[in-house]
This record gives structure tokens, C-alpha cells and sequence, in this order.
């Protein structure tokens, strides 16, 4: 019989090293600053308690074990995470010791697009729509990180970690920042481009899942930064939009549907399901208050579908810190916790 299941996610805003180089115009933190920040991120593990839990932002194995460490919790959960080279950010997992992750190290790290990943649209035959495109990406910017875990002996779970390229606009090339007619428009033209290299990368995503996960039933959750709300389209071509019971005499359910074992459902609109008020958010920009950070899981953790195996119990967001951070704070993260709890369908 399987057992309750709880998952986060948890961006831990650059967690380096001393020292350690990252972002190329940012400079490294200090001995002071690396000590604080254990000490925080260690408090906030021991309030998650989760069994798995996606982290962003990783730039240091050693740096998040510290943390382990730190919060008493070092033996307590396996780490899966990866040093980073300048620049290059990653994502990492934490898996409470007792699940044990079945798939070899060199499959753990999607890097590059399926090759049906194909973003093209060809100049039109006369009188058809004018949507000629052509986006030539084909690895992600953060490697996707891919775990096949054994819960018990006869319950698998498939986990995701994702980071999505951030709204913040893209530099420009140098050849385009110093044409007179384009640098007045860099911001735009950045946004644009950080866009589209999310929605190509969530789309490369969903295509890798369409060939994995179609004909089986092993449960799926997804977490991470996507950088956008549950209602964008990048958690849209994510979430492959399974549909929801929302009344008795609903159909939804009693077979299998269009979602089927494809579709994935966000935990966000699980919680809003049940409240009286929407209130969720995960970051907080010039007091633009959104929802970044997300936990999406598939058809078994459902409680309307044939194939449950948890239901939804609920979903907590440890969110008051961002709040209270200041711009140049470099230990406390600015994102919100993501902490959802399932129980076994009975």
C-alpha cells in the first residue's frame, strides 16, 4: 500500500561556495555570507520536511550537502546535484533516504531537445496566415534534471526538476546593441527572447514526456521555477491542459481522457479548488506579487481519475521572507517554498 507522499521545490538563490564564481558580473560571496546562508537555508529544510524536494539555483554539490549538514538532515535524504561552470546555473534533489533512485547517474541530466523538438513554420502558400518562424534552439540553458525512483516494491515515481529562463531581458548581441535604430529597444527585444527561449524549452519538455510517458502508469511530478503563472501558456504546453471534475454528474474520471497518462495537473489549482480565496504567490517584484514556482503532478496523484494512487491534501507556500529581504540580500532567497502534501488513495 502506498504511503502519503510530500514534494517542494526550493530556489536557493545562487547557493555557492566562497569564493566561487557564478554569474560573470557578480561577485562571490565571503566566508560571513556563506555561513548565514546555511544557517538559513538549513532552518527552512527542517520547516519543508518533504520527501522530495527540486532545488534552483545550484551552483555547488559540496555547498547544498553543507546545508544538509547544517540542518542535522545529512543522513537523512540522498542528494543528487552537480557542480556548475560560470554561468551555467543548475538544478538539484534532495530524496528521503527510503526511495531509492533506480536510473545510473548518466541518464539523471536532460541536456539536449528531442529532435521532434521541431519550432518551424515555413513562408505560407498564397492566402494562408504570415507566420513564418524558425527557432533554432536545441539544449537547454538548465539541464533538466531526470530521477526514476522506487517508493516501495510495487510504486514508481518519475521526478522532474526545472528552471525556466527568468522574465529578465536577454542582453543583446553587441552587433544589435550598437545599431543606433535597435539599442533603443533592447529591453523589449530581450524579454522577447528570454520568452522565447522559455516557451521553446518547456516545449522541448512536454515533447520529451509525450515519448517517455505515453502507454504507462508511472506517476509523474514535476517542480521547479517556470518563471510564469499556472495560467501562461509555457505551464500550458507543460501541463498538456488535462481536464478537472468540477461537478457530480461530470463524466471526467470514469475512463481515461484526453489528458490521460500525458496530462500533468498543477498542485496551485488543486489548492484553489479548495479555498475560498485565491492568495498563492512565490515571488514578489516591485510589489507585483506572481506565482513562479510550481508543483505539477500527473493523473495517479488525482483524486477524480481511475488510476489515483494519493489524493491532494494540500499545498503550503513559505513565502513571509521575500517580504522582508532587501534588493542586496544575498542569503535569503527571493522566491517562495513550494510544499505539497498527498495522501494514499484508500
Amino acid at each position: 500500500m502506498p504511503k502519503a507522499l510530500s514534494i517542494a521545490t526550493f530556489n536557493l538563490l545562487n547557493l555557492s561556495l566562497p569564493g566561487q564564481i557564478t554569474h560573470t558580473r557578480s561577485k562571490p560571496i565571503d566566508d560571513k555570507t556563506y555561513a548565514s546562508k546555511k544557517r538559513w537555508i538549513a532552518g527552512k529544510l527542517g520547516e519543508i520536511d518533504a520527501d522530495l524536494i527540486g532545488f534552483q539555483e545550484v551552483w555547488s554539490k559540496r555547498a547544498l550537502a553543507d546545508c544538509f549538514a547544517e540542518a542535522g538532515l545529512d543522513q537523512k535524504y540522498e542528494l543528487v546535484a552537480r557542480d556548475a561552470k560560470p554561468g551555467l546555473v543548475q538544478v538539484a534533489a534532495a530524496v528521503r533516504k527510503g526511495i531509492r533512485i533506480t536510473n545510473p547517474p548518466k541518464t539523471h541530466w536532460i541536456e539536449d531537445f528531442p529532435k521532434a523538438t521541431r519550432l518551424i513554420k515555413r513562408p505560407p502558400k498564397r492566402g494562408e496566415p504570415l507566420n513564418t518562424m524558425s527557432v533554432d534552439i536545441r539544449k537547454f540553458s538548465r539541464p533538466v534534471l531526470n530521477l526514476e525512483l522506487t517508493l516501495d516494491r510495487s510504486t514508481k515515481l518519475r521526478f522532474f526538476v526545472i528552471h525556466l529562463k527568468s522574465k529578465l531581458a536577454m542582453e543583446l548581441d553587441s552587433a544589435e546593441f550598437r545599431n543606433s535604430s535597435v539599442k533603443p529597444h533592447a529591453t523589449a527585444l530581450g524579454e522577447a527572447l528570454s520568452a522565447i527561449r522559455r516557451t521553446a524549452e518547456v516545449t522541448a519538455l512536454r515533447v520529451w514526456l509525450n515519448i517517455e510517458t505515453k502507454g504507462t502508469r508511472t506517476p509523474i511530478a514535476v517542480v521547479g521555477d517556470l518563471n510564469d503563472g499556472h495560467l501562461t501558456t509555457t505551464a500550458a504546453i507543460l501541463s498538456g491542459q488535462p481536464p478537472v471534475k468540477l461537478f457530480a454528474a461530470s463524466p471526467i474520471g470514469k475512463k481515461p481522457t484526453k489528458g490521460g497518462d500525458l496530462g500533468l495537473y498543477s498542485a496551485q489549482m488543486l489548492q484553489e479548488y479548495r479555498s475560498l480565496r485565491d492568495v498563492y504567490y512565490t515571488y514578489d517584484h516591485k510589489n507585483i506579487m506572481e506565482s513562479l514556482d510550481h508543483v505539477f503532478v500527473s493523473e495517479e496523484f488525482y483524486e477524480h481519475s481511475p488510476h489515483r494512487i494519493w489524493t491532494f491534501r494540500e499545498l503550503r507556500i513559505l513565502n513571509d521572507h521575500i517580504h522582508f529581504r532587501a534588493d542586496n540580500d544575498r542569503v535569503t532567497s527571493d522566491h517562495g517554498i513550494v510544499v505539497v502534501k498527498f495522501d494514499a488513495a484508500k
